[in-house]
């Protein structure tokens, strides 16, 4: 059965192997035929490498028939191993021949691979070895070969041409194919098909190496006809050909130039018109005798060219090709030699007139010093005519003594046959001569051309020249050190070379690297611009202004720089191009500390602003305020206490003096709130906001105080200072709520010197420096120069109202202090409060507490331009049993007071009313009766308050919103104190 079955696979293999083996034999040996054909044209090597291959692949078929047609036995070890030698042979030859096609050497571990394979397929058949043991390895070798040529092909793609990723792709899958042969082989169904695969990529693979072949001679003959093209254009030489059968003349590229042609095909008629008349018939005479007899041509003739008009002087040469059976000529253009030549022929006739022009000698002489040829200058010299010195001898109008020495520098220069030059006085007059040795063709010295300068003025110039370079460098020097002393930075700039010639001492100061480091102008930017974001981008713009040539343009402000030790600095820089010199000098200022101040002058602006705002707010607010309080007020009285109306009463109280703190918190940032001052011992007031700080705040949260037992005190209002210390506190603590931290409270007293402010805004003087830090998660940067804005707040909503940090600067300010942060993200925040110091000793106030309500039964005029609060004033002071006439307009009131000024003991007015504001209504009432005693009430007013309130002539001031007792105090003191004729301020 076994017999049978491989019968069976026998037969079945020569069904279709034989066959298929005969027809891919066949058409190797025309490949191997036509690469043949190919090398004998052209005689590449690579051709006949490829050639080879394919022959020694063919002859791999050949083995292949033999081994499948002999029985066992010792030929058939032989057939097996010419198979695989012949496979191995030609894969090494493609790959070879690749090389030499890519003009790449060979690599030698190829070579060595290929040897030991050829040793193991020797060895392996020489043991009687399987078909698949010899054929494993060598398979998956010949793969590695054919992947590697597939590699060579599409990596050198610019060497082999486009076509060569098609070659390389096929080879790459030949040899995948090639590698797994050996294991599908035992699969006989996959066997014609593989087989198949193999010869088609084999056939896909030769055609592919002759696309390749044939795109590289495509491309050298394109580019052999470029050359010829751009040597005839450089040669200034243009080729034609004639085609006497068919009467057309067709020029080359540079032929047309030369001609002015337009086209690319004329008839011989049409070119016979561009030479001029009396050039044709010589034309066509040496024309017909080239058609006729043959006898090439060499003539010079002159045309019109038919684009410009040019006449052009042409020199041609023509000749005729038998084989072709046309004329083969050349035109080049001659007329600038032509010119050349007339020019050089006048150039001639200048020179000799320019030989006796000369100012100085000069002169010819043969090797024994006798003249042959001397300018008009040398004669002069020698007292002589030109004519009268030639064939004598040089020596015999010198010196003795400078004869001799000349003799031995003539018999030195005949000897070295160098040149020569030397100085030498004579008659007080200084000369240097150049001496030329004149070679005959044999490299002998055959004559001397001399040249003899009078130096007398060079040497005296020379002299000076010395004596004004060292006067220069010293003034240089003297320059440079006003230049190393200037206040701005200085650099001088090579436009082109981009290096700098000067640097200045604070140059090198502001940009804080040295001198060396920065001279070149790349390596200043990759130094002082180390961000390649913000380098790239201050480049792109400099470059740009400065090719625009506008000087405007030429002029930076606000470019950042980076110090040799990391420091950022702010510069401003203008250039000054000098394109003639190729000089570019640029100016530099440090603008960091200028610009620190204006972002700080900035804020106080802004802050100025809103504190302007904030008084127009508070006015109008405080006039709303003061009806809800005083009504509130009214109503308590009249309530029985317990009631529910009572306790309504009560509520609306509370909420109205609720709003009347933030109208202070807003007059406190704004620096325009009535605070009475005192002297107030900062210890205490932080002794008592600790003691809250730490009943409020919770238990983790560790706070540490570091205060000086012994400060000095502040004019302040203490309310005022508990508010700065509980509100910077409160902050500190929301720093750290979340993750816990450590708050510190910390109160020295500092004197500051001038130079050692730590803002602009503070003055010379003692002050308390009291700072509070946390350990908190710190302040964005870009926050910082909004912390102190009205209402501006970073943390969640209901956990503040953007109030607290506006009212201590508010507050800081108005104390003629200032506040600095310093902050760190991840690290925590810094707040330092510093506040004026009294110089003298004063002993500390106690505020009064408050005062029980008093009446009285005098007259008093209201006067208030808003209807509710006089309605308000008057009921209020009825209550208290003064009698009230009350009017809503400051004109009619002033009338109803002149008509009778006696019927009444006080006016009370508001401050801000329309036609004539409380200031002028008090002052016309005083020019009526001086002593009618006046009160000023205000939501607010930038024109009064209670310090130049009494220079105003106003004798009592009251801040709205107005509670019943106050009221009732202020009125009571200024009635009593006009009774008592000592007039009183509150």
């Amino acid at each position: 059965m076994r017999v049978r079955l491989l019968l069976f696979q026998r037969t079945l293999m020569m069904d279709w192997l034989f066959p298929s083996i005969v027809a891919t034999l066949i058409g190797t040996i025309v490949l191997a035929s036509t690469y043949g054909f190919l090398y004998r044209s052209e005689k590449e090597s690579y051709l006949a490498i490829w050639s080879l291959a394919w022959c020694v692949y063919a002859l791999r078929f050949v083995f292949m028939l033999w081994y499948i047609s002999i029985g066992p036995g010792q030929l058939k070890t032989v057939a097996l191993m010419g198979n695989q030698l012949s496979a191995l042979a030609s894969g090494m030859l493609l790959l070879y021949g690749t090389y030499l096609f890519l003009n790449r050497g060979f690599p030698r571990p190829w070579a060595y691979l290929g040897l030991l394979s050829a040793a193991y397929i020797v060895f392996m058949a020489g043991i009687s070895s399987s078909i698949l043991h010899i054929s494993l390895p060598i398979y998956l070798f010949l793969g590695g070969i054919y992947m590697w040529t597939g590699v060579m092909f599409l990596r050198h793609e610019k060497q082999a041409g486009e076509s060569s990723k098609f070659v390389g792709s096929l080879f790459v899958l030949w040899g995948l194919h090639k590698a797994n042969y050996p294991f599908v082989r035992p699969v006989l169904w996959l066997a014609p098909w593989g087989y198949m695969l193999a010869a088609t990529l084999e056939f896909l693979i030769a055609v592919g190496m002759l696309m390749v072949y044939f795109q590289r001679v495509r491309r050298q003959v394109a580019d052999s006809e470029a050359d010829l093209r751009r040597a005839q254009s450089i040669a200034q030489v243009g080729s034609w050909r004639f085609d006497p059968d068919a009467g057309t003349v067709i020029p080359s590229e540079e032929a047309r130039r030369i001609y002015g042609l337009w086209t690319r095909e004329l008839s011989i008629q049409q070119v016979q018109t561009i030479p001029l008349p009396e050039y044709r018939q010589a034309l066509n005479a040496h024309l017909k005798g080239l058609l006729e007899r043959g006898t090439a041509y060499d003539i010079e003739f002159r045309i019109r060219r038919p684009t410009d008009g040019q006449i052009r002087d042409i020199h041609s040469v023509a000749e005729y090709d038998p084989e072709q059976k046309m004329v083969i000529g050349t035109i080049q253009d001659i007329t600038e030699r032509k010119q050349a030549l007339e020019t050089v022929r006048i150039h001639e006739d200048n020179l000799k007139t320019l030989f006796n022009a000369i100012n100085e000698s000069v002169c010819l002489l043969d090797r024994n010093g006798t003249l042959l040829a001397v300018n008009n200058t040398f004669a002069a010299r020698l007292g002589q005519v030109a004519s009268d010195c030639i064939g004598r001898s040089v020596y015999t109008f010198l010196p003795e003594a400078v004869a001799e020495n000349r003799r031995a520098y003539n018999e030195e220069m005949v000897r070295t046959a160098r040149p020569m030059t030397f100085e030498d006085e004579r008659a007080g007059r200084w000369y240097h001569h150049r001496v030329f040795p004149i070679l005959d063709p044999e490299g002998a010295v055959d004559r001397f051309a001399v040249y003899a300068m009078d130096i007398t003025e060079s040497k005296q110039r020379e002299a000076d020249r010395r004596r004004y370079e060292k006067e220069l460098l010293n003034r240089n020097q003297f320059i440079e050190t006003i230049l190393d002393h200037l206040p701005i930075g200085l650099a001088v700039n090579y436009i082109e070379e981009g290096e700098a010639v000067y640097l200045n001492q604070k140059f090198e100061d502001i940009y804080g690297w040295p001198r060396e480091d920065i001279r070149n102008i790349q390596d200043f930017f990759i130094k002082v611009h180390p961000d390649p974001v913000y380098r790239e981008k201050i480049r792109s713009r400099i470059i740009k202004d400065i090719q625009s040539g506008d000087p405007k343009r030429m002029e930076w402000d606000n470019i950042e720089i980076t110090a040799k030790t990391g420091d950022k600095r702010i510069v401003s820089a203008k250039n000054i191009p000098l394109y003639e010199q190729n000089l570019m000098i640029s100016t530099v200022q440090d603008i960091t500390e200028r610009k620190q101040l204006e972002a700080r002058l900035q804020q106080a602006q802004k802050m100025e602003a809103i504190g302007n705002l904030a008084g127009g707010i508070a006015h109008d607010f405080n006039n709303l305020l003061f009806p809800i309080l005083g009504m509130s007020e009214m109503l308590l009285d009249d309530l029985p206490p317990g009631s529910p109306e009572y306790e309504n009463a009560r509520e609306i109280l509370k909420a109205g003096k609720r709003a009347g703190d933030l109208v202070k918190q807003i007059l406190a940032f704004s620096r325009q709130s009535e605070n009475k001052k005192t002297p107030v011992s900062i210890q205490q007031i932080l002794d008592e906001v600790l003691k809250l700080a730490r009943s409020t705040i919770p238990s983790d949260i560790d706070i540490s105080a570091d205060i000086e037992n012994d400060g000095g005190t502040v004019m302040a209002d203490p309310t005022q200072l508990h508010q700065i210390a509980m509100n910077l506190i409160t902050n500190a603590y929301h720093a750290v709520a979340s993750a816990g931290g450590c708050i510190t409270v910390r109160l020295k007293e500092t004197a500051l010197k001038a130079d050692e402010c730590p803002t602009p805004f503070l003055e010379p003087g003692p002050y308390a420096m009291m700072s509070v830090s946390d350990t908190g998660c710190g302040i964005d940067p870009v926050m910082l120069d909004k912390i102190f804005d009205p209402y501006f707040t970073t943390k969640e909503q209901g956990k503040g109202t953007g109030l607290g940090l506006a009212v201590v600067y508010g507050i800081v300010k108005e104390y003629r202090g200032d506040i600095r942060v310093e902050s760190e993200m991840g690290k925590g925040t810094t707040f330092m409060v510093y506040l004026p110091l009294m110089t003298d000793s004063i002993e500390t106030q106690t505020l009064e507490s408050g005062e029980e309500e008093v009446t009285g039964t005098e007259r008093i005029l209201v006067v208030d331009d808003e209807e509710m609060i006089v309605n308000l004033e008057t009921q209020m002071l009825e209550r208290l049993g003064y009698q009230v006439t009350a009017h809503t307009a400051s004109r009619a009131a002033l009338d109803a007071f002149k008509a009778n000024p006696d019927a009444y003991d006080l006016v009370m007015t508001d401050m801000t009313m329309p036609h004539m504001t409380g200031e002028r209504l008090a002052g016309a009432m005083k020019s009526v009766r001086p002593d009618i005693p006046v009160i000023v009430c205000t939501g607010f007013s930038e024109r009064i308050s209670r310090d130049n309130a009494a220079a105003m002539g106003i004798d009592g001031f009251l801040m709205k919103p107005i509670v019943k007792s106050e009221l009732a105090g202020i009125v009571r003191k200024v009635l009593d104190s006009f009774r008592s004729n000592a007039p009183g301020m509150e």
